[in-house]
């Protein structure tokens, strides 16, 4: 109703920016963490670190909705940080993929091609 009626307030954009979010989130497998929320009220996005074999971490920039598979060729979160990756990590010649992965103390697994990456993330909260 506000974003309606007082389209150009700072609460209509707020409502427009969660209302487009949750058009593209899926059912959530954990509570959105602390830092989500935060993220959220200033429409930023989180910061993720990737860590990959033989190159430096990298900081990714992902969404509520921003699955382990948003490139079509390679699984994870946006074209550009996928070509990023590639390029370090010398596959640009290379038919291979890779994936990402979810590490505790406890266990490793493959993060699944529709899994929610704020999920992964809210279990290490």
């Amino acid at each position: 109703r506000t974003e309606s009626r007082f389209p150009a307030s700072e609460m209509a954009k707020y409502a427009c920016f969660i209302r487009e979010a949750l058009g593209k989130t899926k059912g959530r497998e954990c509570v959105p963490s602390l830092e989500e929320i935060l993220v959220l009220m200033q429409r930023q996005e989180m910061i993720c670190t990737v860590h990959c074999p033989g190159a430096p971490a990298c900081s990714v920039a992902i969404s509520s909705h921003t699955t382990a598979e948003e490139s079509p060729s390679v699984a994870f979160v946006s074209p550009q940080v996928a070509q990023e990756l590639v390029s370090r990590l010398g596959l640009s010649q290379s038919p291979n993929l890779f994936a990402l992965y979810e590490q505790s103390r406890r266990r490793e697994q493959p993060v699944g091609s529709t899994t929610l990456l704020a999920d992964v993330l809210t279990r290490f909260e």
